[in-house]
């Protein structure tokens, strides 16, 4: 659902010589910019965030108190006026979140746009093509990218109108900072006390649906260990509906289900291996999340290709694809009990610190 946007950013003070503008489709492109986002507000830049969907609302609430702004993005109209408001001076948008009156404005502004984690998306093209036939300017465009992206066929043509270089997905920068914030929340350090008493190994199911317990507990009930289930949905009805599934298959001794949102990244670092959900519904939720800590993963197919990072992992056995409880049961017997390498997650924070200093860098 898309939020009604009203003015009010056009109410906001804007007592500063110049601005950056942080924008992003959905609350998974702005966890992307946190990073960056709480990187620039340390060495002093003013900024704003706007979000496409609603979605991201309580995510932009806690950036409120350090940001010029932090809501709902404009209707395109309006991005010159938001722009001329704010005095912004750079645009960075995470993945491919682009519009035409956003470039417009970047390119009236000669403000430079930044695109991290940077996808292959047609409309760029589009937005490009538009440009020329009207004989506008089109601004300064760089994108940042990982490897394989940049050598799609699409992601190449993009070289014509803008500087590509290679660079790591900032989640990998997030997942580590939230492992360093987690021991200052009791609500986590209960939950990770609780965990500890369980018999292991013990197998997080992280964003789980109805349907990811429906083909992993026929396969787990013959496992030793026990399960931390976190459901996606936290509605009543659902947590009643999983609740009554395990009961079915698991003694209360064996599992554990939480019921509080906000704490599955800090939570993976507990496990012994990882259930990804979302493979039966909708799609996989992060993969990044429990990749950082080295554990094995597996999840369901739906929209497992979506993940750039997907095959990176599969290519290094951290991650395997189940269809059926058949599938989930020869790898809870299996690679769900390798000792996985680190890999690589430090140099791929490292690789984040050039990023950062590239978007400073750019004017």
């Amino acid at each position: 659902m898309i939020g009604f946007r009203l003015p009010t950013w056009s109410l906001r003070p804007a007592a500063v010589k110049e601005s950056v503008w942080f924008h992003a489709a959905s609350l998974g492109e702005l966890e992307m910019l946190r990073p960056l986002i709480e990187d620039f507000h340390q060495k002093g830049h003013a900024f704003g965030v706007s979000a496409f969907s609603d979605s991201a609302l309580k995510g932009l609430d806690f950036l409120k108190p350090i940001a010029l702004y932090a809501g709902l993005s404009p209707p395109e109209a309006d991005w010159n006026a938001l722009f001329k408001h704010f005095k912004v001076k750079k645009l960075i948008l995470a993945k491919y979140d682009f519009w035409p009156g956003m470039m417009r404005a970047a390119s009236l502004h000669e403000a430079p746009v930044i695109v991290v984690n940077a996808q292959s998306r047609k409309s760029l093209r589009l937005i490009h093509w538009i440009f020329r036939i009207s004989l506008s300017a089109f601004p300064k465009l760089f994108l940042f990218a990982n490897q394989k992206t940049i050598a799609d066929a699409l992601f190449r043509d993009y070289g014509k109108f803008a500087d590509v270089a290679i660079a790591p997905d900032p989640r990998w920068e997030r997942v580590a900072r939230r492992k360093e914030n987690s021991i200052f929340d009791e609500r986590l350090r209960v939950l990770i006390e609780k965990i500890t008493h369980l018999p292991g190994p013990v197998g997080i199911v992280g964003s789980a649906w109805l349907e990811d317990l429906e083909i992993l507990l026929p396969a787990f009930a013959t496992c030793p260990g026990s399960l931390v289930i976190v459901p996606h949905d936290l509605s009543e009805k659902n947590l009643l509906k999983i609740q009554s599934r395990l009961d079915k298959s698991l003694v209360a001794s064996r599992y554990l289900l939480v019921k509080q949102m906000g704490l599955l990244a800090e939570l993976y670092q507990t496990a012994d291996w990882v259930w990804v959900g979302g493979g039966f519904g909708k799609g996989i939720h992060s993969l990044i999340e429990p990749a950082f800590h080295a554990i094995p993963i597996a999840c369901g197919p739906a929209r497992l290709e979506a993940f750039p990072e997907a095959e990176e992992l599969r290519a290094a056995s951290v991650l395997s694809c189940c269809k059926t409880s058949e599938d989930a049961k020869v790898w809870l017997e299996g690679p769900a009990h390798q000792t996985l390498k680190n890999f690589e997650m430090w140099e791929k924070c490292a690789g984040y610190r050039a990023l950062l200093e590239e978007c400073i860098r750019i004017q």
